[in-house]
């Protein structure tokens, strides 16, 4: 399981989807509103891939998906800086259009990549002590910041690609680049490496450069 979600990058970069969402994959397109803490789908249903961490856009406003109700209803939160944060519910709205996008696809090169760089395997077990894989891993969240920088450099990345040198989606790109390296020098994985739930080894992150994915 990847260590952030989408809720991650709109907390560190609000207009993410507003700027890119041409980059990401859409669940849903249709007609909504906010009604005690909920959103409500006037027209459509939610795609069964809709899940917790999940961004839905309706109009200007960017809301965390908490919980999935049903195919018409979703438990929502105004972003937090943690997701393990009180619920923030957002004021009733009338009808809006909404959408909910994800950059998942995204979201999984660059954990992969993570994980690498960790010296871990991109899988849930562990193949054996010398070879432990993601599962392993006891404070997922303190790798969140990392992973969730990787992602945004990517994203920018392919999205200033079309573009040339010397536009905003580009300086966007070397930004979350810089801040990428910042975090990888800091990140520190706690590893269990024979399966009893306790601290083994701790790992540093290797030398690496994001690469897009195919």
């Amino acid at each position: 399981m990847p260590f952030i979600a989408d809720r991650d990058l709109i907390t560190l970069h609000p207009p993410l989807f507003r700027e890119v969402s041409y980059l990401s994959q859409t669940l849903f397109r249709g007609i909504a509103k906010v009604q005690g803490g909920q959103v409500m789908a006037i027209s459509g249903t939610f795609s069964a891939a809709v899940k917790p961490g999940h961004v839905v856009q309706l109009g200007e406003i960017a809301l965390e998906i908490i919980a999935v109700v049903n195919s018409t209803t979703l438990n929502v939160s105004m972003p937090r800086s943690d997701a393990t944060a009180a619920v923030i519910a957002p004021a009733d709205t009338g009808n809006l259009t909404a959408t909910i996008a994800t950059f998942d696809p995204q979201i999984g090169v660059v954990h992969a990549q993570v994980l690498r760089m960790l010296g871990l395997e991109p899988s849930q077990g562990m193949i054996d002590e010398s070879s432990p894989g993601e599962a392993s891993v006891l404070n997922p969240r303190d790798l969140a910041p990392v992973e969730a920088m990787g992602v945004l450099h990517l994203i920018y990345t392919s999205a200033a690609a079309p573009l040339g040198d010397g536009n905003t989606l580009a300086a966007r790109a070397e930004h979350y680049r810089d801040r990428f390296a910042q975090e990888r020098w800091r990140a520190r994985a706690i590893i269990d490496t024979d399966g009893d739930g306790r601290a083994d080894a701790v790992r540093s992150m290797s030398v690496g450069t994001l690469r897009r994915g195919a």
